[in-house]
């Protein structure tokens, strides 16, 4: 394979807005949300995953979101949920609590959400559970990638996914864990285990049903590895798309305008933060710190550390 670029994919960390592509595939997982910035209309957002979900003493909901670190430490700390940027709609900013795992090498943070008082929606969001695992285990894993942002049209005639500026719109791509990388970098202090994957021409053999790229700032994203549904493309064809098991975060990728698959030359690969044990023991932690130990009740820690381990 090529060289990966690497200054190309440090480059990615400056700009943490959300893309996935082909530009027709859609999707609505509702515990996977924005991130923003502000509370005005935005261009652009970044990615983000609940994972736990609390009520304090009192009665006022805690949401857990999983992330990047850059993006984080981007100020995009506020969340919205479903499509659109509709203005003042987001939760969180300033009120929210940011944990980073930076101090671990990890380009990882959760972000404590303040909900406000619980009613039927709180109730209704279903926490994503963690898929931790060896990242060596996960090469040849199928998984989807949810995401907000920008996407991609396909041009075959100059083997190039085409990005198409698009922010708040929740769509996916399917890849395949080709490998692991060490992937590190020194000035920000981050050096992680990454899951690493390439994008292949739509269509070839190594592709998978629904293979698609990531764009511009493509961080946050779950990688998701559990609970399939079909999904009909728009070729006729099915794909099957995972719903639950986050086992990486996205935070990295091809950030150009035109994305070269595997074999034309110019391919950079996407990757994220693999999900190990020791970072889910961290994530199970540091959310009973939303919005504070000692306000917790014993029935709503218990509650959070069972939507952990749901499978």
């Amino acid at each position: 394979m090529p060289s990966p670029r690497i200054s190309s994919l440090t480059l990615l960390l400056a700009a943490p807005a959300l893309a996935v592509g082909p530009s027709t595939q859609l999707l609505n997982n509702p515990s996977v949300v924005q991130m923003r910035a502000d509370d005005s209309e935005l261009a652009a957002t970044a990615t983000g995953s609940i994972v736990h979900k609390l009520i304090d003493t009192s009665g006022n909901g805690w949401l857990c979101v999983l992330t990047a670190d850059h993006v984080a430490q981007a100020g995009y700390t506020r969340i919205g949920f479903g499509n659109g940027n509709p203005p003042a709609t987001s939760l969180g900013g300033a009120s929210s609590l940011v944990f980073s795992a930076s101090h671990t090498g990890a380009d990882l943070a959760l972000i404590g959400v303040p909900y406000g008082p619980a009613d039927s929606f709180f109730d209704s969001i279903s926490p994503l559970a963690l898929a931790p695992a060896d990242p060596a285990s996960r090469v040849g894993t199928t998984f989807s990638q949810p995401a907000f942002g920008a996407t991609g049209v396909l041009d075959s005639a100059t083997q190039r996914m085409i990005t198409v500026d698009r922010a708040g719109v929740q769509g996916f791509q399917n890849n395949t864990i080709e490998r692991t990388r060490l992937f590190s970098i020194p000035f920000l202090s981050y050096s992680y285990t990454a899951l690493e994957w390439d994008f292949n021409q739509p269509g070839s053999i190594a592709s998978v049903p629904g293979e698609g790229s990531s764009f511009n700032g493509d961080s946050g994203a779950p990688y998701l590895v559990s609970a399939p549904s079909p999904v009909t493309l728009d070729d006729g064809s099915i794909a099957h798309v995972f719903s639950q098991g986050i086992a990486a975060v996205h935070t990295y990728g091809d950030f150009s305008r035109e994305h070269g698959w595997l074999g034309s030359g110019d391919h950079i690969p996407g990757g994220g933060i693999a999900i190990t044990h020791d970072l889910a023991a961290w994530i199970d932690a540091t959310c009973t710190q939303v919005p504070a130990p000692a306000s917790l009740p014993l029935l709503a820690v218990a509650s959070l550390f069972a939507s952990r381990r749901r499978r």
